[in-house]
């Protein structure tokens, strides 16, 4: 009366199942069978288990089958592996398990799912209900991103109690995370309880901090209508990091709060009522003291019931209501508060300052409002215009920016607006969008308005007078813009910051004719001199497009700090045949002193003009920086090709002169400046000097482009460069050292270090002193230098020559005629002569010093 199975296998493709065992045939039917289940797919085995459950993987399972066949017990070990459950990936389960008179128990089960383990221990009753300890480590929050449709990203723990039924499981626990990223915003020390049946998600209290911020939370999620509820208690928290938390769409408000947040409404389209203090506040980045508020957003509607913000004296308040999608209805107004709130609110690019009062009136669609503003604004300032006040009316509708009036007052000069400007205009994002739609039409009225307003402009004018006349009408698009009217100034005076003297007697006639400029009198004389612009310049859309100016300079004087004298010259801007601007001409150097302290290095640019240009250096042009060089030059530069790729041709040379290093002079042989290279506006220098210290001749030589050029030192009789430096630098106390004159060893002392600190020293303040002396004066050379004074003829055997120092003074009588003075500073030994330029390359010299001795020269220069 027994069935015994020694051995039966099934296969089912790659699943086997083997059993063996008894079977009782009579009474109960007592069963002691053993099944082993290899890759059995978990699909089938959960429809004939709990049908309508989603499981699926491979399943590998041990089990014992004893009791009856009316009841039986099961006693195994099973592991799935390579699945999924209510579709979240599964990497594997594996645990043991046991079935006795309907309830099932597992132990040790442990669940590996996205680097996520969790373990499992309980029972499930004959009923389907669950009774399980679970805790679970190193939960990947991005792994479930996907699924919640909320960004989020970190490990987090549980530990609690699932509960339930099979069909409807319930999850009762605490959350703990160091650190989590809540839709890009970093939250630390995580602490919750939570509640999950499946159908919504509770938390009864969640705790977190964010910087110097602590936020407590209670509420949770229907899942299935993603409806969220709850209330956020905040003390010192960020606003806006928190409003980013919870996917508001309100984005421009920011700062310290401390209040409480309650939510309501879906996770797309969330209701967020906010009440509290808000401290270091910033609205559309702009920044306030202290804003008290109670502003409600509800079905897309913000509400704002109170909304008042402090800024040093000033105050900012505002209520209403704003459709984030449909109307608005808000009043806005403040006093005595920055002016650049306002630029802030019309999201301009355009800086501002000034202390602002004004009212608005928000009406028609939050999408495209209509404003209606009026405003005042003291002791402003716009981009670089600084003004006394400014009164405006406008309103703003459908893009547009209706100025009723705008005043500016400086002073007892004022200019008015009136008309029609696009909101495109007030950003860079705005007009690079211009199209057709965005019409302009302004007057702008300068009948009562003064040059004065020049320094409001720009910082480079120092002060400037002289009525201005016209009217401007900008008219067009922003891709299109015209401008019609006319702008007239009689017999004005503006002084540049960077000019010694003013511009005077400045005259401006523009004619302006839609698409084009036509400069009938731009002129004005300064130093003796005068300049005259007339011409025409057209342009295309944004773009400059047609040119045709000529600059006329007749002996114009300027006086700045790197260039002295008068501009002679005629330049012409005009479009060649390609299209491009070109600017050609000349321009002569005469009676000018020329400063270049450094070659700066030229920044790359897309700038594209042709080029044919000569400039002249002729007669008593000097090229003068008291730490570096003082030259006599002459010659002659053409430069052609563009501004992209030069071709440059020509040579400038020094007549005479005399080049510094080491605050040492050095008689300058022959210089000459080739422009020669190829793609650039770089000379090739090549420079030979000399001077002589004590009994020995040192030579400088520079070779090589500018940006590259080698400086070379030689001595007669021959010495290494090292030493070359020191004899610069030390003078007579290297001879000192070297000849141990004095029984000391060769290390620096004292006067040695002074040695080392005089150069330096000399460069910055004699340098100084002699411009200043040159320019009280009215002479042309003004010098302190340091020579050497030759012994007495009976003591010429036995001493070397000693250092001195000389001061060297000098005036040209006419243009070939130089006047010059020679005296000792600290020895009594002194000269008068003059030099006489036969022609540039000889001059006739003659001196006559205290003691009665004459000296006459000829100087010749060769090239070689």
């Amino acid at each position: 009366d027994q069935l015994k199975i020694e051995q039966a296998t099934i296969v089912n493709r790659n699943t086997t199942h083997n059993l063996a065992g008894t079977v009782e045939l009579s009474g109960d039917h007592p069963v002691n069978l053993v099944l082993v289940t290899k890759a059995a797919r978990a699909e089938t085995l959960i429809a004939m288990l709990m049908p309508g459950e989603q499981l699926t993987g491979n399943v590998d399972n041990e089990v014992v089958l004893t009791g009856s066949l009316a009841d039986l017990n099961a006693q195994g070990h099973f592991r799935l592996y390579d699945g999924s459950f209510r579709g979240q990936l599964i990497s594997s389960i594996e645990g043991r398990y046991q079935r006795h008179q309907g309830v099932i128990s597992l132990e040790n089960v442990v669940l590996q799912s996205l680097n996520t383990e969790v373990q499992l221990a309980g029972t499930i009753s004959a009923d389907q209900q669950l009774n399980f300890n679970l805790a679970a480590k190193d939960i990947e929050l991005a792994k479930l991103s996907h699924t919640a449709g909320y960004p989020m990203s970190g490990k987090a723990s549980f530990v609690g109690h699932l509960g339930g039924t099979v069909a409807s499981p319930a999850f009762e626990g605490q959350l703990t995370a160091d650190k989590l990223v809540l839709n890009r915003q970093e939250i630390t020390g995580i602490n919750g309880t939570v509640y999950s049946d499946g159908n919504r998600i509770h938390i009864s209290h969640f705790g977190f901090k964010q910087n110097e911020g602590a936020f407590a939370f209670t509420g949770g999620m229907e899942l299935a209508s993603d409806t969220i509820y709850g209330t956020v208690t905040v003390d010192n928290g960020q606003l806006g990091s928190l409003l980013t938390m919870l996917n508001s769409p309100v984005k421009e408000i920011d700062g310290k709060l401390n209040g409480s947040i309650v939510i309501g409404g879906t996770l797309d389209k969330p209701d967020i009522a906010v009440q509290g203090n808000l401290l270091a506040g910033k609205v559309k980045n702009y920044p306030l003291d202290n804003i008290e508020m109670d502003i409600a957003l509800k079905n897309e509607v913000v509400t704002i019931n109170t909304f008042s913000a402090k800024q040093g004296s000033g105050i900012l308040v505002a209520r209403g209501t704003a459709n984030l999608n449909g109307p608005a209805n808000l009043e806005i107004g403040g006093r005595d508060i920055d002016a650049g709130l306002l630029t802030a609110w019309l999201d301009s690019t355009v800086a501002t300052s000034g202390k602002l009062t004004f009212s608005a009136e928000v009406t028609g669609q939050t999408q495209d409002p209509q404003m209606a503003i009026s405003l005042q604004i003291n002791d402003g300032k716009v981009a670089n215009a600084s003004f006394d006040e400014l009164y405006g009316l406008f309103t703003v509708n459908k893009g547009s920016i209706h100025v009723n009036q705008v005043m500016l007052l400086k002073g007892p000069y004022k200019a008015s607006a009136y008309g029609l400007v696009p909101i495109a205009a007030l950003n860079k994002e705005g007009r690079a969008k211009a199209s057709a739609v965005d019409q302009m039409n302004l007057t702008v009225t300068l009948d009562k308005a003064n040059l004065s307003i020049l320094p409001m402009l720009t910082n480079e004018v120092s002060w400037a007078v002289g009525d201005t006349k016209g009217q401007l009408k900008i008219g067009g698009t922003l891709f299109e813009p015209t401008v019609t009217g006319q702008f007239l100034v009689q017999d004005g005076t503006i002084k540049f910051k960077s000019l010694g003297q003013p511009i005077q007697k400045v005259a401006v006639d523009i004619q302006f004719e839609g698409d084009t400029m036509n400069i009938k009198a731009f002129n004005g004389s300064m130093g003796g001199g005068s300049y005259n612009l007339t011409g025409q310049i057209g342009w295309q859309g944004l773009t400059l497009a047609d040119y045709d100016v000529v600059l006329t300079l007749d002996r114009l004087g300027v006086e700045h700090k790197y260039f002295k004298g008068p501009l002679q010259g005629k330049l012409q801007l005009t479009t060649n045949r390609r299209g491009r601007p070109l600017v050609a001409g000349n321009l002569l150097f005469e009676n000018a002193t020329i400063d270049i302290p450094m070659i700066p290095d030229m920044e790359a640019t897309d700038l594209n003009v042709a080029l044919d240009l000569e400039v002249v250096a002729g007669k008593r042009v000097r090229l003068y920086n008291s730490y570096l060089y003082d030259i006599m030059a002459e010659g002659k530069v053409k430069f052609g090709g563009s501004t992209q790729r030069p071709s440059t041709s020509g040579r400038i040379s020094a007549v005479r002169g005399t080049v510094s290093y080491l605050r040492t002079s050095f008689k300058i042989k022959d210089a000459v400046a080739d422009f020669t290279q190829v793609g650039s506006f770089m000379p090739v220098l090549r420079l030979d000097a000399s001077t002589r210290l004590e009994q020995t001749t040192i030579n400088l030589a520079i070779t090589g482009p500018v940006q590259e050029m080698e400086m070379k030192l030689t001595a007669e009789p021959q010495m290494s460069q090292q030493e070359i430096l020191s004899l610069l630098t030390l003078r007579s106390h290297y001879f000192d050292n070297k000849n141990g004159n004095d029984g000391r060893d060769s290390g620096l002392g004292r006067d040695e270090i002074v040695g080392l600190l005089d150069a330096g020293l000399q460069m910055r303040f004699i340098s100084e002193m002699e411009g200043a002396f040159r320019k009280a004066f009215g002479i042309d050379e003004f010098r302190v230098v340091r020579g050497t004074l030759a012994p007495d003829d009976n003591k010429k055997d036995h001493t070397i020559d000693r250092e001195v120092y000389n001061l060297e003074v000098g005036k040209y009588i006419t243009d070939l005629l130089m006047l010059s003075y020679t005296m000792g500073v600290d020895h009594d030994e002194r000269s008068m002569g003059f030099r006489y330029d036969l022609s540039r390359r000889f001059s006739f010299t003659a001196s006559r010093d205290n003691k009665d001795r004459n000296l006459f020269g000829l100087e010749a220069r060769f090239t070689f």
